[in-house]
């Protein structure tokens, strides 16, 4: 039997992306760099959170820090 019921890996892993895209939205307020940024919301590489994030809101993580 499917440990996780019928949601599988792959949504488990969106959901923690999601998370920690929303994690980095309030980061982008304070004074961190933005691979600082990415660092400390589990990215391994800032393209990858870049892309991510483009991906999610439309724009670059340095344009919304610009936008808020």
């Amino acid at each position: 039997r499917d440990v996780l019921g019928s949601r599988g890996l792959g949504d488990v892993y969106k959901r923690q992306n999601e998370l920690r895209l929303v994690h980095s939205t309030e980061l982008l307020s304070k004074d961190y760099s933005i691979v600082s940024i990415s660092k400390m919301c589990g990215f391994s590489r800032p393209s990858y959170f870049n892309t991510q994030f483009k991906k999610r809101y439309h724009m670059t993580p340095l344009e919304y820090r610009h936008s808020s």
